[in-house]
């Protein structure tokens, strides 16, 4: 059985090797000023919009932005 301190320095070693290849979907995420202008635009004068909704609207149109770019391919 390897000892504590050797596990935890192939952990250490196996996520700082995986860290350069797994990019999060964050790191693809669309300007929150671009996404909330284009839905204030298409809301109503006086609607305002609220914090969760806009990183809603952020986070959705960037998997499907993505989603689309995958499927192009």
């Amino acid at each position: 059985m390897p000892r504590r301190a050797d596990v935890m320095l192939s952990s250490e070693h196996a996520e700082t090797q995986q860290g350069g290849v797994l990019e999060g979907i964050d790191h693809y995420q669309l300007p929150q000023s671009t996404v909330t202008k284009i839905a204030k635009a298409a809301l109503p004068s006086n609607a305002k919009l609220q914090k969760e909704s806009v990183l809603a609207l952020v986070k959705g149109s960037t998997v499907f932005i993505n989603y689309i770019g995958l499927e192009s391919y």
